[in-house]
């Protein structure tokens, strides 16, 4: 009988972003970390389930603990990939932030809250580049919803790229409130009278803080 050769992905570019959410899909919720295990050398292997059920149990453990390695990183450490060349095109990635636009913002923040809409946040984040010269280039304009699916090196360092950016700007908001306070003589004068201002202030530190918390 002739061996199967299964081809274990060796690191996160071996593994698309549509593996991604599939494997999140078909193990939300799920506690017994044999089924998830299972799963997750059936999706990012590409095997039939009766092909792994019948894989030496020697040879699946190796493979559970080579396919979990690759997800055991520091994400701080996961470069930001700005140019990527995906099905014959270069992409690259909004060059500066500060010129994203409303509708772009407005998207990001709605497909950053699910992960089976982050080949749309892909979408938000790299364009075609059109120009190309000394290190700088530029994209095409923003066409809502294209998907793209890459692989999840890419998507993981856009992915907390993105996260550390808002962790900063929350951050930043409530300094900036305390300032806009103390620089407004009616609410200074709300915050001396106890009209609740410094309560306010201070439960949104909590919420800001709580964010924090939850992203991290």
């Amino acid at each position: 009988m002739k061996q199967l050769k299964i081809k274990v992905p060796s690191s996160l570019s071996d593994i698309k972003l549509s593996q991604y959410q599939q494997f999140l899909k078909e193990t939300e919720g799920e506690e017994d970390e044999s089924i998830i295990a299972f799963k997750m050398v059936c999706i990012f292997c590409e095997l039939p389930e009766v092909v792994v059920e019948n894989t030496s149990k020697q040879d699946y453990d190796d493979i559970v603990n080579q396919v979990n390695a690759l997800f055991d990183f520091d994400k701080d450490k996961l470069p930001l990939i700005n140019i990527v060349k995906h099905n014959g095109k270069e992409y690259g990635f909004i060059p500066n932030m500060d010129d994203i636009t409303v509708k772009e913002q407005t998207d990001a923040d709605s497909y950053l809250k699910d992960w089976q809409n982050m080949d749309k946040l892909m979408g938000v984040l790299y364009r075609p580049i059109t120009t190309k010269r000394k290190g700088k280039y530029l994209i095409e304009s923003y066409t809502p919803n294209v998907s793209i699916d890459f692989t999840m090196d890419i998507v993981f360092g856009a992915y907390f790229f993105l996260q550390n950016l808002y962790l900063d700007l929350l951050s930043c908001i409530p300094n900036f409130i305390k300032d806009q306070v103390k620089q407004d003589q009616k609410l200074q004068s709300l915050v001396q009278s106890g009209g609740g201002i410094k309560t306010f202030i201070n439960s949104l530190e909590e919420v800001f803080l709580g964010l924090k918390m939850l992203r991290t």
